[in-house]
Formats: C-alpha cells, sequence, structure tokens
C-alpha cells in the first residue's frame, strides 16, 4: 500500500506465530518503532495470511498486545472464490518449488489433485470458521470481510478509505503484486470435483454476501444443484 500516512515495515509478513512461545510484546512494539521512524505516519500492517489459520484466544492476544501499545486494531480478511484461491496456491508452490530446480508437480492439474483435500488447505479455504473466530474478538466496526475479486477496483478504495478514515491517494490495486500467471487449463472434472468438495464454502457465502457472489465467483457454475 503506497499511501503517505502507511509506515512500511522491514516485511510484508511477520508471521509471529511460527514460534512456539512469540514474544507478542516485542511484536507489537516494532509497528510502533515503525510509526516513530517514518514521520507523518499513522497506520501499519502485518499481512500474514496464516493468521486465518489463529483460533480465537491467539487473535485476542495479538489484539490485546497492540492495543496495549495504543494501537487501534482492525482487522481485514479477504476471501476468494475457492476454487480460484486453491489453484492460486498450487501455483506459487510449484514457482517457489521451481526457483530451485525443484518443482513438485508436473502440472497444475496434478497439484490440485494432490492439494486440494489436504487438511492445511482446507483451514484455509473454509472461510466460515476463520470469520466465526474473528467475530468473537473484534467488533464488527473494526472487522471488515473483503472478496478478492472485488478489490480492484475505485469502490474498494472508496471503502477502505471511509473505514481507515483516511484519504486515498489514486491507489494501485489495479497492480496485482505477488500474482503467479496461469499458464494452464484445468479440466472440467477437477474443477467440479474441487467445488463440490467445498460446497459448504459456496453455500456459506452466497448466504452470508447475496445472491450476487454467483457474478464474483466462478466456482458457482461448477457446483451440483440438489
Amino acid at each position: 500500500m503506497r499511501q503517505p500516512w502507511f509506515a512500511h515495515g522491514d516485511r510484508k509478513e511477520y508471521r509471529v506465530f511460527d514460534q512456539a512461545n512469540p514474544n507478542l510484546e516485542v511484536y507489537a512494539s516494532a509497528f510502533r518503532q515503525h510509526l516513530e521512524q517514518q514521520p507523518d505516519t499513522s497506520v501499519c500492517a502485518d499481512i500474514t495470511p496464516a493468521y486465518a489459520l489463529l483460533e480465537a484466544n491467539d487473535l485476542k492476544r495479538l489484539r490485546v498486545a497492540l492495543e496495549a501499545q495504543h494501537f487501534q486494531v482492525r482487522t481485514l480478511f479477504v476471501m476468494r472464490d475457492p476454487l480460484e484461491r486453491i489453484w492460486s496456491q498450487v501455483r506459487m508452490h510449484r514457482a517457489k518449488g521451481a526457483a530451485i530446480g525443484q518443482d513438485p508437480y508436473p502440472s497444475d492439474q496434478h497439484g490440485i489433485e494432490d492439494m486440494f483435500r489436504r487438511r492445511y488447505v482446507a483451514k484455509r479455504t473454509r472461510y466460515s470458521v476463520t470469520v466465526q473466530q474473528l467475530e468473537q474478538v473484534f467488533h464488527p466496526k473494526d472487522l471488515q470481510l473483503i472478496l478478492y475479486e472485488q478489490m480492484f477496483n475505485d469502490d474498494f478504495s472508496t471503502r477502505l478509505s471511509e473505514w481507515l478514515g483516511k484519504p486515498f491517494e489514486p491507489l494501485q490495486l489495479k497492480e496485482r503484486i505477488h500474482s503467479t500467471p496461469k499458464r494452464e487449463e484445468l479440466t472440467a472434472a477437477i474443477q467440479s470435483e474441487v467445488v463440490n468438495h467445498y460446497s459448504d464454502v459456496y453455500a456459506w457465502a452466497e448466504k452470508r454476501f447475496g445472491a450476487h457472489i454467483r457474478q464474483l465467483w466462478n466456482g458457482y457454475k461448477w457446483l451440483s444443484e440438489t
């Protein structure tokens, strides 16, 4: 995020809970230092996707540690079409492997077939579980649930500006950082299999966000109606 009031940290993901006994006081203090070292800034962030796996008690520990540093803590949770999210995870996994000459799969299709049922993939895809944990810890005014497919337009920048109470300079959200381009096609069979394996996620999302989500998440076209 390139805005004059945003304090950039020394990394995108802090992954504090990768440690067995994380020192959350040191973690929170680091963000205070980022603000002090960058004059005229008032907002900072930790963009760690794995935090979506945290349970309410650890989310509360994070919130309390940051509040002790006098931060107003807000959380933004981004959800993507499950089929697209898993495919993206496979592409990223393959890209990291290929960078060291060890691509784990001969194709995206093989990667998805191998990964989509795995527990660590499912935990990142069953959004209702994450949202349930978040809503136990954060007041509705401090929690934004965002659909990835709606992020790259002016409406999203307006919504974010109003939520943060900060004026936005022309936003570079059309520039998708850390994206992995699609170079292959998937068979209809695997797309249908993945979507129907996560049919509960699609059902929850439609109930939560309304029928218009069917126009945003292409996975719905593979969903078997019962």
